[in-house]
C-alpha cells in the first residue's frame, strides 16, 4: 500500500482520475437503465408503473449520453499524451543507437552504417513528432509543455544535436557525435551537458515520480492505480519507485516479476479490477447492485443455488459463503466449470429434516441421492454390501454416507464405472452365460430371477426379496455346467432342509403315510 505518496497532481493524472469517477457514474446508470428497461417491458406491471419506469428510462439514456461526452473529452486530454509517451521512447533508443554508433572505431564498417541509418530513420521520426520539421511552433510548444510539466529539460534548451530522454525515473541529456554517451540518470536525478553548459540537476518530485509510474503501468500493463492499491506486493514495487529507491528499470523488473503479476492473464487482471472497483464503491456506501461485478456476481449465486438443488436437493443456507463461492469462481474465470462447481458445493451435503407422519426424519436429497441410492441396489443385486465395492478412507475405514455422498457429488467416484466393477466382480467364477449377461449391464438379481420365484414358491417364502442373491439353493440354479431347468430346479430344492418345514413337505408326508396305512390294511 502507498498511502502515504501523494496523489499525482499532472493535468492527465487529473484527467485519468475524473475518467475513472465519469466511468464508475456510467456503468451504474446503465445497470439502472436496463432494469428500468425490463420493468417498463414486464407485462406483469400496471400500465402507470411501466409508465414510471419508462421515465426513468429516458432518463438514465440522458444522464448515458451526457458521460459518454464528458468521457470522450477526458480521453481525448490522455491521449494527447501517449504523443508525448512515444518521444519519450523514441529519445530513449536514439540516445542507444547514438552510444552504439560513437563505439564504433571504423565508422565504415558494416555493422557502423546499419546503425547510422537506423540512427537517422529515428532522428528523422522524432523530429517529425516533436514537429522540428511540419509544425515547430504549435507541436513543439505542446510538447515543451509536456516537458515542464515533468521537470524536465524542454527542447528550446537543448540544441538540435542533442538527444534527450525524458522517461521514466528521470529525464536525460546526451551530446551530440562530439559530446560521447557519458550521460546517465537515476530515479529523480538528471544530469548531462550541452554545448558550452551544465544543465542544473532537476529532481521530481514524489508526485511526478508517481504519475509517472502511474502512466506506464496503464499503457504498458493495463494496470490503473486501484490495482497498486489493493496488491500488496504491486503497492511496494510503487512505493519503492516513488521514494527513489528503484529507477525505472528496476520499477519494470520488478512488476514483471512479481508473483501476483506472473500468476494471473489480463482476463484475471481485470476481474480483478472489477472487484477491487466494487469494493471501493461498497466502503462508500454506493454500491447499490447495478455494477457489472454486482450483476455477474448475482447471476453466479443463482447458478450456484441452482445446482445446489439439483445435486444436494436444497439450496445452501449460508448465503455469505454461497457469494464467497461466487466470488472465487468469477476471479479465476471458473464460473462455467460444473466440475469445479460441484467441488464448492459438495461440503454442504447434509441430511435434511423432513416430518413424516408427524415424526421428524432425516435424509438426503437430489442427484446425490438418487446416485447413491442406485450404487446401493447395484451392490445389493450382486451380492455385495456397499463398503465391500468403495475405497475406503485415508484412515482405513469405510466410508460413512456423507463422505460417499460427496464423492458423488464431487464426481470423484464415478457411479458408472463403480457399477460395471461390481459386475466384473460378480462375473468370477460364474458360467459363461452368466459372464455374457453381466457384460451387457444385468445384475446377478435379475439372472437369477426365475429361480428366485420358483425357490420362494417351493420353499414357501412370503417374500422372495428376502433371498440373498447368495443363498446357495438359488445359486445352484446355474453352474458352470449351465443353467438347470425348473422342474429339475425344484426336485433339487427339496432336498434343501428348509423344505422339510413347508406345508407342501408336510401334507406329502401325511399322504405317503396314509398310503403305507393302507397298504398293509390299517386304513381303507
Amino acid at each position: 500500500m502507498v498511502a502515504s505518496v501523494p496523489r499525482p497532481t499532472s493535468e492527465v493524472a487529473k484527467a485519468r482520475q475524473r475518467l475513472y469517477r465519469l466511468n464508475q457514474r456510467y456503468q451504474t446508470a446503465l445497470g439502472s437503465a436496463n432494469n428500468a428497461k425490463n420493468n417498463a417491458e414486464n407485462t406483469l406491471l400496471s400500465k402507470e408503473e411501466r409508465d414510471k419506469f419508462r421515465n426513468s428510462y429516458q432518463k438514465y439514456q440522458q444522464e448515458i449520453e451526457s458521460l459518454k461526452a464528458e468521457m470522450i473529452k477526458e480521453e481525448r486530454i490522455i491521449s494527447r499524451s501517449k504523443r508525448g509517451e512515444e518521444e519519450v521512447e523514441l529519445r530513449k533508443e536514439v540516445r542507444e543507437l547514438q552510444s552504439k554508433y560513437d563505439a564504433k572505431l571504423d565508422k565504415r564498417s558494416p555493422e557502423a552504417l546499419e546503425l547510422k541509418s537506423q540512427l537517422d530513420s529515428k532522428k528523422e521520426r522524432l523530429d517529425a513528432l516533436s514537429g522540428a520539421k511540419q509544425a515547430p511552433a504549435g507541436i513543439e510548444a505542446a510538447g515543451s509543455r509536456f516537458l515542464e510539466e515533468r521537470g524536465a529539460v524542454t527542447p528550446s534548451e537543448v540544441k538540435k544535436t542533442d538527444v534527450t530522454d525524458v522517461g521514466i525515473g528521470g529525464p536525460v541529456v546526451t551530446g551530440g557525435a562530439g559530446a560521447g554517451s557519458s550521460a546517465g540518470a537515476t530515479a529523480g536525478v538528471t544530469t548531462g551537458k550541452t554545448t558550452g553548459e551544465t544543465k542544473k540537476e532537476v529532481k521530481k518530485t514524489p508526485e511526478q515520480l508517481y504519475q509517472e509510474a502511474l502512466v506506464l503501468a496503464q499503457d504498458k500493463y493495463n494496470m490503473p492505480d486501484i490495482i497498486f492499491n489493493n496488491v500488496p506486493s504491486l503497492g511496494k514495487i510503487l512505493e519503492q519507485f516513488v521514494n527513489g529507491k528503484i529507477d525505472a528499470n528496476g520499477f519494470r523488473t520488478r512488476v514483471e516479476s512479481d508473483i501476483w503479476y506472473r500468476q494471473n492473464s489480463d482476463s484475471i487482471k481485470k476481474r480483478y479490477l472489477q472487484l477491487f472497483n466494487y469494493e471501493d464503491l461498497k466502503k462508500k456506501g454506493q454500491a447499490v447492485g447495478t455494477s457489472s461485478f454486482e450483476q455477474e456476481i448475482k447471476n453466479i449465486i443463482e447458478d450456484v443455488q441452482a445446482k445446489a438443488v439439483t445435486v444436494l436437493g436444497s439450496r445452501i443456507t449460508d448465503e455469505e459463503a454461497v457469494e464467497q463461492i461466487a466470488k472465487d469462481l468469477y476471479l479465476y474465470g471458473l464460473e462455467r466449470s460444473d466440475v469445479e462447481i460441484r467441488q464448492r458445493i459438495a461440503k454442504y451435503v447434509k441430511p435434511t429434516i423432513s416430518r413424516i407422519a408427524g415424526v421428524a426424519t432425516e435424509g438426503f436429497g437430489g442427484e446425490a441421492k438418487t446416485n447413491y441410492d442406485a450404487l446401493y441396489a447395484t451392490s445389493k443385486a450382486n451380492g455385495f454390501k456397499l463398503d465391500d465395492v468403495l475405497p475406503r478412507l485415508s484412515t482405513g475405514k469405510p466410508m460413512d454416507t456423507t463422505s460417499i455422498l460427496q464423492g458423488i457429488a464431487t464426481g470423484k467416484l464415478d457411479v458408472n464405472r463403480i457399477q460395471d466393477d461390481i459386475r466384473r466382480l460378480a462375473a468370477v467364477g460364474q458360467s459363461d452365460f452368466v459372464k455374457e449377461q453381466l457384460a451387457q449391464g444385468f445384475d446377478l438379481e435379475t439372472i437369477y430371477a426365475p429361480y428366485k420365484t420358483k425357490m420362494a414358491s417351493v420353499l414357501e417364502i412370503v417374500d422372495p426379496d428376502t433371498i440373498s442373491i447368495n443363498d446357495p439353493a438359488l445359486r445352484m440354479g446355474i453352474t458352470k455346467e449351465g443353467d438347470m431347468n425348473l422342474f429339475d430346479y425344484e426336485k433339487a430344492l427339496r432336498k434343501d432342509k428348509r423344505w422339510q418345514y413347508t406345508e407342501n413337505a408336510r401334507e406329502e408326508a401325511a399322504d405317503a403315510l396314509d398310503t403305507i396305512l393302507k397298504d398293509f390294511g390299517f386304513r381303507r
